[in-house]
């Protein structure tokens, strides 16, 4: 069934249970949660909660349960905001904002220093935040759930409106990175958190993946493998089919995972992720001319052979493509 939360395009969105995140062109996110129709023969959305008036489009969002409770992740601009439902069925109150720079680890030239963020990743089992910037850096955030949630002014009300303005708060300092690094020649694409606690994988519009250790005594980035997607034939990713636009992790075989890529030349690769051996590059899909970017990428559950799952591929032309 169709579901219009917004007015604009959809950017973003994330799922956790029962729960949808959206993201818009909009400046807006929206809460909302899958339902039965009263005569139980369809499946629709409902509406829960509006995450309004962020400070640039939301291009990225984030959903996060812990023994806390469920916590919401939205993007504007250079800001991170942290979101907690109120049960009123039309607001969401924000908990805090997450200001992604200046910070350790900025690089020396100030052109780069750009810190519109445009990927986050979030693992359940650590309490780190990881956003990906336009300038190429990775920034590390301490996950404060429970400070968040408690936090109040002194007359008891929250520290934050219910919007995500950038506005200043009086006696209140944004929260900053703890621990940054240079991660990519242009804009990171992707983070996407490991089962590993506080291991990450970062994608690059330059055409690479990197594999991160977060040392969060040392507050540093530690690099522990990479990859490109450039063609055996001329070893080089110079080429515009080797920019990566999109990117997701997705289970392989013997419990393993697999990092698939989309390029904006349209083809899309594949690295199976050991923990000892060099990952290799397998390319499932290329388009033989016109290839359309791969602008979007999830996976599904497949009964297709020995395939345990199908790649869900979106195209800059609007088409969505599986491949099992």
């Amino acid at each position: 069934r169709v579901s219009s939360p917004h007015k604009g395009s959809i950017f973003t969105l994330a799922s956790r249970d029962d729960v949808v995140l959206s993201g818009s062109f909009d400046r807006s996110a929206t809460v909302l949660r899958l339902c039965t129709t009263e005569n139980n023969d369809d499946i629709t959305f409902q509406k829960t909660a509006t995450l309004p008036e962020h400070t640039g489009w939301v291009r990225g969002v984030q959903i996060v349960s812990r023994k806390e409770g469920q916590f919401f992740l939205s993007i504007g601009c250079n800001l991170i905001n942290v979101w907690e439902e109120c049960g009123d069925e039309t607001t969401a109150q924000r908990l805090a904002r997450l200001d992604a720079g200046p910070s350790p680890g900025d690089p020396e030239d100030e052109t780069f220093r750009r810190h519109d963020i445009l990927t986050i990743a979030v693992q359940d089992n650590s309490s780190t935040i990881v956003a990906g910037l336009v300038d190429g850096t990775l920034r590390a955030f301490e996950a404060r759930w429970e400070f968040w949630k408690d936090r109040r002014t002194p007359e008891g009300d929250y520290v934050y409106d219910s919007t995500g303005s950038c506005g200043k708060i009086e006696n209140e300092v944004d929260d900053r990175p703890f621990a940054a690094v240079r991660a990519h020649e242009g804009r990171v694409t992707g983070v996407h958190a490991l089962p590993q606690k506080n291991e990450f994988i970062s994608v690059g519009h330059d055409g690479y993946w990197r594999r991160w250790k977060l040392d969060t005594v040392d507050s540093s980035f530690i690099q522990l493998a990479e990859g490109d997607v450039a063609s055996p034939k001329d070893n080089t990713n110079d080429d515009i089919d080797h920019r990566i636009c999109s990117s997701v992790l997705a289970p392989a075989s013997e419990d393993g995972l697999s990092l698939i890529l989309g390029t904006i030349g349209g083809s899309i690769y594949q690295f199976p992720l050991c923990q000892d051996d060099v990952p290799t590059c397998n390319q499932l899909w290329a388009e033989e001319e016109n290839g359309c970017s791969i602008t979007a990428l999830t996976w599904i559950p497949s009964n297709d052979g020995d395939q345990n799952i199908a790649v869900v591929a979106g195209t800059k032309d609007g088409v969505a493509h599986i491949f099992t």
